[in-house]
C-alpha cells in the first residue's frame, strides 16, 4: 500500500475515533431532550455514510480500480488534501469540546441547554459543519478516487444542510439572544465587515 491510502485511512479513523470519544462523553452526561426536530436530511447522511463505507473498502482494496473512478491528481494536491483534512479534524475536535454536553447527533434542545458562543462559535454558528466539510474535501483530495471520496463529501453536504433547521430550533429556544448572535456571525465562515461608508454617502 502506498502513502496516500495510508493517509486516507488515517483521516477516516481519526474522524470516527473523535466522534466516538465525544459521543461517549455526552452519553455519560445523561442529558434528556426537551424538544427534538426531525429532518429528512438525516436519511441522506445515513445513505451517503453507508456509501462512503463501501467506497472506502473498494478504494483501499484497489486504489487504482475501477479505472473510471480513479482520478489523476499530483502529489501536491493529495498533500493539500492531508492538510485540509487535518485542519478539519482540529476544528472538529475544538467545536466538540466547546459544545460539550450540548452536542448531539439529533437536532434538538436539551434540558438545561446552553447557547454556546465561545471558542470557534465566537464568529461562526456552525463550525462543526465547516470542519466536517473540510475533512470530507481533504479525504476526497487524498484519495483522488470517486468511490473513496465523493460519498463522504455528499454526506458532509447533507449534514451541513441541517444548519437552517438547527438555527430555527435555537431561535425558538433562546429568542432575541440567538437572533442577535446570528446577526453578527457567519453560518459556516466568519462574517467579515463590509467596507466603511464613504464620506458624504
Amino acid at each position: 500500500m502506498t502513502l496516500w491510502p495510508w493517509a486516507y485511512a488515517s483521516l477516516l479513523v481519526a474522524f470516527f475515533a473523535l466522534r466516538a470519544h465525544f459521543q461517549l462523553q455526552v452519553r455519560r452526561a445523561h442529558t434528556r431532550f426537551a424538544s427534538v426536530h426531525r429532518s429528512a436530511r438525516d436519511l441522506g447522511i445515513l445513505v451517503f455514510g453507508a456509501a462512503g463505507g463501501l467506497g472506502t473498502m473498494a478504494y483501499l482494496a484497489s486504489p487504482e480500480a475501477p479505472a473510471w473512478a480513479a482520478l489523476a491528481a499530483p502529489d501536491a494536491v493529495r498533500a493539500l488534501g492531508v492538510a485540509v483534512g487535518v485542519a478539519g479534524l482540529a476544528l472538529f475536535a475544538w467545536s466538540h469540546r466547546a459544545l460539550g454536553r450540548n452536542w448531539s447527533l439529533t437536532i434538538g434542545i436539551k434540558e438545561g441547554h446552553e447557547m454556546v458562543t465561545a471558542g470557534p462559535y465566537r464568529g461562526v454558528r456552525h463550525p462543526m459543519y465547516t470542519a466536517i466539510l473540510a475533512w470530507a474535501i481533504g479525504v476526497a483530495l487524498v484519495s483522488a478516487h470517486l468511490l473513496g471520496g465523493l460519498p463522504w463529501v455528499l454526506m458532509a453536504g447533507f449534514a451541513a444542510s441541517r444548519a437552517p433547521i438547527e438555527e430555527r430550533a435555537m431561535a425558538e429556544a433562546f429568542g432575541e439572544a440567538y437572533r442577535t448572535y446570528m446577526a453578527r456571525t457567519g453560518r459556516f465562515l466568519p462574517r467579515f465587515p463590509g467596507p466603511a461608508p464613504r464620506a458624504g454617502a
